[in-house]
């Protein structure tokens, strides 16, 4: 499960809860931002494959709360198996949906009126909710 949320702090900040391998934990500790991108690599070759990184059937939550002002341009998803993410109720932005024919995939409308993408590519079911 990935949730994105907006805050009224100044301050970005991510939550992964669940069991991870070793391997992930030390990962996670060189995790940095440059020129304005933050990517968390867990897995293989994905920015964020929950998939790969978790013991045995121990599900991942990931929580992104967005500082005051932050404004993402692209959100991008990548798994093997079904992944759910729930943005703000603000989210007026685009989707791209790819299930690799694995399962369905599911998203409320928008205005389409921000320049935001969520872009989820998994070998599975695909769950967007506000």
């Amino acid at each position: 499960m990935v949730a994105i949320k907006q805050s009224q702090e100044m301050t970005t900040t991510i939550e992964l809860e669940g069991k991870v391998s070793e391997a992930v934990s030390r990962k996670l500790e060189k995790v940095a931002v440059s020129a304005g991108t933050l990517s968390i690599q867990l897995g293989a070759n994905s920015p964020v494959g929950l998939a790969y990184v978790s013991e045995k059937s121990e599900k991942l939550h990931l929580t992104i709360t967005l500082g005051k002002e932050v404004e993402v341009g692209e959100y991008f998803f990548d798994g093997t198996s079904n992944i759910q993410v729930k943005v703000p109720a603000i989210f007026e932005g685009r989707y791209k949906l790819n299930t690799n024919g694995e399962g369905f995939a599911k998203a409320p409308k928008t205005l389409e009126s921000q320049k935001s993408l969520l872009e989820v590519d998994a070998a599975g079911n695909i769950l967007i909710s506000k």
